[in-house]
């Protein structure tokens, strides 16, 4: 079977996402500096979180249904915090909030395309 293309874009937001992240936290001092009192933490935060979504990624690409749900539940489980924490980031920066928005649009985005119709094929084949 071939992987769907609602798989590839998903994977690729997923990506994007994850890039915006990496660049927020390493450019953004006032988004940076409350996250980590242990220096190199953040840097540890951010080396686990590629690993973790790149993984996981992998995993979708080779049609692995419990990768999605994983990002389902990873989704699920930060939005609550997430909303709540949402107007602190747009106090701190306006850059880092709207970043943050962008974010979040785009694993939404990516959770929809993974699970739907055109995509569901791809991964029971490969639970």
């Amino acid at each position: 079977m071939e992987k769907p293309k609602n798989v590839s874009l998903g994977v690729n937001l997923q990506w994007i996402s994850l890039l915006i992240g990496v660049i927020i936290a390493a450019f953004d001092p006032a988004d940076t500096a409350h996250h980590s009192p242990v220096p190199g933490g953040l840097l540890s935060i951010m080396a686990a979180t590629v690993v973790i979504v790149g993984f996981l990624n992998y995993m979708v690409l080779r049609g692995k249904n419990w990768a999605r749900i994983i990002f389902l539940v990873m989704y699920l489980f930060g939005i609550i915090p997430y909303i709540l924490t949402l107007p602190h980031s747009f106090h701190l920066s306006v850059i880092s909030g709207t970043a943050s928005v962008i974010q979040s649009v785009l694993q939404l985005i990516a959770l929809v395309l993974f699970f739907s119709a055109s995509a569901r094929p791809w991964f029971k084949k490969g639970s």
